[in-house]
């Protein structure tokens, strides 16, 4: 039974562990509350404090925690980044939202290590306008889409090495596909940054995807999943295109605490302890997995 479990949680890791890293700062990741400087590879820089740059448990689209970056009205550029491990093709996603209008800039990139621009978003100050990023003029190129502040919107861009392009999307809506320079080295920091006139972000649920590795299964599983509400206290519904034969519930040790094959889109959690689990579930056509937190 031992190695039974043992084989079940590694397997469940591999599987996870194949798209990539996923970041939603809970404690399981190793992240604790208060400032993210030097937590699990994150720096800050500029503008940014201690009191200013932090792990949070008050607001989150993934687990309980994320990452705040406050404004301060320094009129100056700030903001968080890590170092990280990219692909030939990568999927970068990330849920963001932006506490206010009218005061600061919002900039969301992807650099090599020579500090040379990838990809990018750009929020502006005025309407919140999204721009995307044109590597060639080295300029943002802006959409007809605006996000409202303390709203979470889900970003996402896949940046092609062989192509040297990128192709940007909001709430899984493109926005467009834009080139980047040839002597750039790699998919190899991801930056969120600001200019810090007053008003500052939120971000939550990072993953980045090996996207040349994703199968037609694992595709699927990216963007046809959804569970809801998250966190939960009682009832967790499954959003899925397909019918659903087997659902597993496991604990973040690998354990397997709820198995339900009643092929229903709600299954009830109410009495798992607080803490966050994995959702697998299985159609004749797939096998999904997700997160998500029980309060």
């Amino acid at each position: 039974m031992k190695f039974k479990l043992l084989f079940t949680a590694l397997s469940l890791s591999l599987s996870l562990a194949a798209y990539g890293q996923n970041i939603s700062f809970e404690s399981a990741e190793g992240y604790t509350l208060g400032e993210i400087n030097n937590q699990q590879g994150w720096s800050y820089y500029g503008t940014t404090t201690p009191n200013t740059a932090t792990i949070i448990n008050t607001t989150s689209t993934l687990g309980t925690n994320s990452a705040n970056v406050l404004g301060t009205n320094s009129f100056d550029d700030g903001g968080i980044r890590k170092n990280v491990v990219g692909f030939n093709k990568t999927e970068f996603s990330f849920d963001y939202k932006i506490s206010a209008l009218d005061e600061s800039d919002y900039f969301i990139a992807v650099r090599d290590n020579s500090n040379t621009i990838l990809a990018a978003f750009v929020i502006n100050y005025e309407q919140g306008n999204v721009a995307i990023y044109d590597g060639i003029i080295d300029d943002a190129i802006e959409t007809s889409i605006d996000v409202t502040p303390n709203t979470w919107y889900n970003f996402k861009m896949v940046v092609d090495m062989t192509n040297h392009s990128v192709q940007y999307f909001l709430n899984n809506t493109s926005l467009g596909s834009k080139n980047f320079l040839t002597t750039t080295t790699g998919f190899q920091v991801i930056d969120f940054a600001y200019d810090d006139f007053d008003s500052g972000f939120t971000v939550d649920n990072i993953k980045i995807l090996n996207a040349d590795n994703l199968s037609t299964a694992e595709i699927s599983q990216v963007n046809h999943l959804n569970v809801y509400p998250n966190p939960t206290t009682d009832y967790l519904h499954i959003l899925t295109k397909e019918n659903i034969e087997d659902v597993e519930i496991y604990d973040l040790s690998g354990k397997l605490v709820i198995r339900d094959r009643s092929g229903k889109n709600e299954i009830s959690v109410s009495f798992l302890k607080t803490a966050t689990y994995i959702i697998k579930v299985k159609t004749k056509q797939s096998t999904f997995s997700a997160k998500f937190s029980k309060k």
